[in-house]
């Protein structure tokens, strides 16, 4: 075997190897950083969505999401909602999104919130490094809210934003008690309003999310996600300080591209 084919298999086991002892203890780590973050006053708040994916052709692929997303210990409000979409890859690493984001909030005591979300968008996966990679999202966002149950019921209330999502996430890697792969990501979201903005329970001025991932086969990846941001339970309530949300997000290919 030539020498440099010996250099390079001896190099990609090591740092195959090295990888995944740095991925445990920056797993442990953010575990042990979790909960310290769960002081006894601080509101959780818990999700569960469900996403799927069908290629159409090779550049063309739709999507859709829907969920449901609650308060834990107060239970005055819930939140679902039902997104379709697609996406359109001009190339490999870039690719254009349109989405439409349909919400409903019931509320216990105030009034229930329908909101229309329709929005365009683009990532580039850039750059990448040794199986690592960067997502940049960005966004544009128009919001149609309508009060229901209220003497606003007939009126809408819209407002527009910009939203830039920073992500990385880790290489998969395999472990012998595992059928699937696990893999970590970090991301963070900041949100722009331009102009006036609309009364709601989420300030979401900043968004800072944690996860692990377990690629189960080509059809399925399942999500543990932790967010930390700014809400509050009643319109009517200053905003909170941070709060912590626990979502399980489950990804289903339906029919991948060849």
């Amino acid at each position: 075997m030539p020498a440099t084919s010996v250099f390079q298999m001896v190099f990609h086991t090591h740092y195959h190897c090295s990888g995944k002892r740095l991925f445990i203890f920056v797993s442990l780590w953010l575990l042990i950083f979790l909960f310290r973050a769960l002081p006894a006053q601080v509101e959780n708040q818990v999700q569960g969505t469900y996403q799927m994916y069908y290629s159409l052709k090779e550049r063309v692929r739709l999507e859709g999401e829907v969920g449901s997303w609650s308060n834990v210990e107060n239970k005055d409000w819930s939140v679902f909602y039902l997104k379709p979409g697609f996406q359109y890859w001009l190339r490999p690493y870039l690719n254009l999104i349109g989405m439409m984001d349909f919400r409903y909030t019931w509320q216990r005591i105030l009034d229930n919130l329908f909101e229309v979300r329709p929005w365009v968008g683009g990532r580039l996966l850039w750059p990448t490094f040794r199986d690592f990679s960067l997502d940049h999202l960005v966004r544009a966002e128009m919001r149609i809210v309508s009060y229901r149950g209220s003497q606003k019921e007939d009126d809408f209330d819209t407002a527009a934003r910009l939203r830039y999502q920073l992500q990385l996430k880790t290489p998969n890697y395999g472990f012998s008690f595992l059928k699937g792969l696990i893999y970590g990501l970090i991301s963070y979201e900041i949100f722009l309003n331009l102009g006036e903005t609309v009364e709601e329970r989420f300030i979401n001025s900043n968004r800072l999310r944690l996860g692990l991932g377990y690629r189960l086969n080509r059809q399925f990846m399942f999500e543990f996600l932790y967010t930390r941001q700014k809400s509050r339970n009643y319109i009517t309530e200053n905003f909170r300080e941070d709060q912590n949300v626990w979502q399980l997000k489950i990804k289903h290919f339906w029919r991948l591209s060849s």
